[in-house]
């Protein structure tokens, strides 16, 4: 079971949300070829809790992300 990301803080501003997501693999030799491997979607609030999330994604076209924020992120957010 996992827990939303909070809306508002206690002060009645909304809570700041920071997302990103990040590739991780393995390069052989370090060379610039791409990178095998899984993309990995987070987000953490901007509060003392830093309450946060982290998944994997098969892919990351803007529905799959739009789902993630939709489900992990309430609404009234920045």
């Amino acid at each position: 079971m996992f827990k939303l990301v909070r809306g508002v803080g206690s002060d009645g501003q909304p809570i700041v949300v920071e997302i990103d997501e990040s590739k991780f693999g393995k390069r052989k030799y370090n060379k610039g070829k791409r990178v095998d491997g899984v993309w990995v979607v987070g987000g953490v609030e901007r509060t003392p809790e830093r309450k946060m999330f982290l998944l994997t994604v098969p892919n990351r076209n803007q529905n799959t992300l739009k789902l993630i924020i939709d489900t992990f992120v309430k609404d009234g957010n920045i």
